[in-house]
């Protein structure tokens, strides 16, 4: 999978995911794991429509050897971000 990440003269691609040094924010990064609780990674592995409304769809997510769940999206995720089969946090 190649990441992209912008910068002022055009968008590079990277195999790795990471964006070159230089551009890394270590002391924001710091911030914010100190202040957000740590995620738990797992894979959604189905999405369940609503009938009724759209919006109130069910995600499916399997956190590797622990569990599957049955889930609502987060405050800050919009249900186009998330698809069949991708990591979820």
């Amino acid at each position: 999978m190649l990441t992209r990440f912008f910068r002022s003269s055009g968008v590079k691609e990277s195999d790795t995911g990471l964006a070159p040094p230089h551009l890394w924010d270590v002391m924001g990064d710091k911030q914010r794991m100190s202040e957000e609780q740590p995620l738990q990674v797992a894979r959604c592995t189905k999405i369940i429509q609503s009938a009724d409304d759209p919006e109130k769809a069910k995600y499916v997510i399997n956190v590797k050897q622990i569990a599957k769940f049955v889930v609502n999206l987060g405050e800050r995720v919009s249900p186009t971000d998330i698809e069949e089969g991708m990591r979820v946090g």
